[in-house]
């Protein structure tokens, strides 16, 4: 569900000779990808959004009205995950540095001291994925996490669990820490995920397409494809949901972007800051990585991918500027990296503008 960070960095070393536009951008990047492929754009200034959609027909791509469709975020969900957390935290309770054993209702196997931090930026050590997803994931390729409900997650955690390192030593991505993560603040909480989100992010930001229930959604969903281009099936992460579930439209991340400029807002003040260091290129945020570019720009960054969907969201909090890209190209299509390609390509469009 994530690509890989390395191919990230290396963009920054890239010099583009003049700037593209969206649609210039989407036809060069496009190429490879199959026929109906979807693409919605929102390009954020302040508080100004212009949207851009397209879908490929006979190889071109052409433009279309879809702002307000409904697409698989995949990993970007992971963020929203992290905003609860920040907002626990600001609101006294629950603390970075709480061991996540005091919100779960099991007992983890050998005790191990993870942070609800160490969750939110990776550093948990838990692997990406539990050990007793795998026979799930080959008996339904389409639909990997379906019936990995929350007896799986407490199976995994009472009896199988094992940390790859120590608490806090290093970054090693996991969609498993997230999803503890995610269900940890739901129990503190006596409520569910979906509750959550709706209740504190969602619903004030008037988010009112952005759910974790497909069924809600239905009628305004792009159909997924697979790398071949045929319609694939959604994803159900059931009880890893907090890892990559939600589903949202470019017109609703757009309103979750502007909020995140707001400095007077503690919860994503707190969620942007940084929680530990990498290497020169990259620091790691709560749900954020933080990408330092060659031109001296900070970027908070996340994307996703599920078998029918590829994201990717960057925001330059300082200059208040912002891109988010959804699409219906698989995460298992070769040409996949393009996507967060696209993005960074607009992000230093953006930057440029700034320093006129």
């Amino acid at each position: 569900m994530k690509r890989i960070i390395a191919f990230i960095l290396s963009l920054f070393a890239i010099e583009f000779n003049h700037a593209q536009t969206p649609p210039e951008l989407i036809q060069k990047y496009g190429k490879a990808f199959p026929e109906y492929t979807e693409v919605a754009i929102a390009i954020i200034e302040g508080d100004q959004v212009s949207y851009y959609g397209f879908i490929k027909k006979d190889s071109i791509f052409e433009a279309k009205e879809n702002n307000t469709a409904i697409f698989e975020i995949g990993s970007i969900t992971k963020v929203f995950t992290s905003t609860l957390l920040a907002h626990q935290v600001v609101n006294k309770k629950m603390q970075l540095k709480e061991l996540v054993k005091k919100s779960l209702p099991f007992r983890l196997k050998g005790n191990p001291k993870i942070t609800l931090e160490s969750l939110s930026n990776h550093t948990s050590g838990l692997p990406r994925l539990p050990d007793n997803i795998f026979s799930m994931m080959v008996n339904n390729p389409d639909n990997p996490y379906k019936g990995y409900d929350e007896a799986k997650l407490k199976e995994y955690c009472t009896q199988q669990l094992s940390l790859k390192t120590a608490v806090g030593e290093r970054y090693d991505y996991s969609n498993l820490g997230a999803g503890l993560l995610g269900y940890a603040i739901a129990q503190k909480n006596n409520q569910s995920y979906e509750e959550l989100l709706q209740e504190i992010i969602f619903t004030p930001l008037k988010m009112s397409q952005s759910t974790t229930r497909q069924s809600l959604v239905q009628e305004q969903l792009v159909r997924g494809l697979d790398p071949a281009g045929k319609v694939t099936s959604n994803w159900e992460l059931e009880a890893l949901a907090p890892a990559g579930n939600v589903l949202s439209s470019v017109q609703d991340l757009s309103k979750f972007i502007i909020a995140n400029f707001d400095a007077t807002n503690p919860v994503f003040q707190l969620q942007q800051t940084k929680t530990k260091n990498i290497n020169k290129q990259m620091d790691l945020a709560l749900g954020w990585h933080i990408i330092h570019t060659k031109s001296g720009h900070q970027l908070h960054w996340h994307n996703g991918g599920t078998g029918g969907y590829t994201s990717s969201m960057a925001i330059d909090v300082s200059n208040q500027k912002g891109v988010v890209l959804l699409s219906n190209v698989s995460a298992f299509h070769p040409k996949t990296g393009n996507i967060d390609t696209i993005v960074f390509e607009l992000m230093k469009t953006l930057a440029k503008q700034s320093q006129k």
